[in-house]
Formats: structure tokens, C-alpha cells, sequence
């Protein structure tokens, strides 16, 4: 996350988008204005989003799931510069975080490099209230979830520990673990669809 005291240029953007494929990290940035940064609606406003492989796009319509990032920021996040993250990022509260998780349920077996993990981890979060990062959601699932999925979850947490992309042949198994999910969250809260 990029946070400037106003919007971004598209060429300060494409500087750092620059910079970001360089650095080989496998996530996605967004830039956003401090206004933008503490914005509590969906879509969230945000300038631009860089992929992983540098290309830059800006958002006319904001983001689905920058609140979920904001939230990963504010509870673990590290400065390069500028102040702490805790003091630079607001709490996202969970009534906004549940809707953003539930928005995205239904679209991670298609987005996500890690599909079966994020899964978890949106799982994970419904139930306890809390996001958590990929790997004590997928020990927990590995656990909770039914034992159908235990193999899956097992091969998703080696691979992910191994910094290795889950494999394009499970994609029908990852559809269906999918849908379980979406199941399983609708149980625990009748009012998601």
C-alpha cells in the first residue's frame, strides 16, 4: 500500500509500478490518498492498483477488497517511512471487512494465486470475527472443515510455505472446496448469498 497526503499522479504510479515488478514481490499495490485511506464504504476509493507484473490500472469505480488489505495493514503492517502503520491505518470494522469478505467469496477460485488458503482464511474470518493470515486459517479448516477437503488443505499449506502457486489441474477440486466455503459461511450467517 502507497499512501500519499493526496492522489497519485499517474506518473509518480507508473514510477513505482516500475519498481514493484522489479522487486519480484506477489502482491498487488494499491495507492491511495490519506482521505482514501480512511474512506469506510464500498467500493473503496482508491487512485490506482499495480499487479504483480507492473501493470498499473486505475479505478474508476474503487475497490472491492481494499478494505481487506487495510485491515491486513492496520494489524500487521510495517512502515518504510512516515509514521507507524497502527497510526497511519484505521481499523476497518467488521460490519464493512464481513461485507467485502462475502463479496469476494465467490470470486477467489479464479483470482487468487493461492485460491484454497484464501478460502480458508475467508472461512476463518466469518466465523471468528477476526481476519487472520493464510496459514493458521488453513490449520484451522485443515481441522473444522469437512475431512473431504483435509488432503487439499494439507497440499495448499506445503505449497504455500514453499512459495509455490497452487497447480492449474486442481481447478475443478478448488471450485468445488469453493463452494463448500460459500456453504459453509452461509450457514453461519443466513443473511450472505
Amino acid at each position: 500500500m502507497a499512501v500519499s497526503c493526496d492522489s497519485y499522479s499517474v506518473e509518480a504510479a507508473s514510477r513505482i509500478a516500475r519498481l514493484h515488478n522489479l522487486s519480484g514481490l506477489a502482491s498487488d499495490v494499491f495507492f491511495v490518498s490519506r482521505k482514501q485511506l480512511g474512506a469506510n464504504i464500498l467500493p473503496t476509493p482508491v487512485d490506482f492498483v499495480v499487479k504483480p507484473d507492473g501493470a498499473l490500472f486505475r479505478s474508476q469505480t474503487g475497490s472491492m477488497d481494499f478494505l481487506i488489505n487495510r485491515q491486513d495493514a492496520h494489524e500487521c503492517g510495517s512502515a518504510l517511512f512516515g509514521p507507524p502503520t497502527k497510526d497511519l491505518v484505521p481499523e476497518v470494522p467488521w460490519a464493512l471487512l464481513r461485507e467485502a469478505l462475502l463479496w469476494l467469496l465467490p470470486h477467489i477460485a479464479d483470482r487468487f494465486k493461492n485460491p484454497v488458503l484464501m478460502l480458508c482464511r475467508v472461512a476463518y474470518a466469518i466465523h471468528h470475527r477476526s481476519l487472520c493470515s493464510k496459514v493458521a486459517p488453513g490449520e484451522w479448516a485443515r481441522e473444522h472443515l469437512g475431512i473431504e477437503w483435509a488432503d487439499l488443505i494439507d497440499e495448499a499449506l506445503q505449497e504455500y510455505t514453499a512459495g509455490v502457486a497452487q497447480v492449474s489441474q486442481k481447478h475443478d477440486i478448488t471450485r468445488s472446496f469453493s463452494q463448500y466455503c460459500e456453504n459453509y459461511v452461509r450457514r453461519l450467517e443466513p443473511e450472505a448469498t
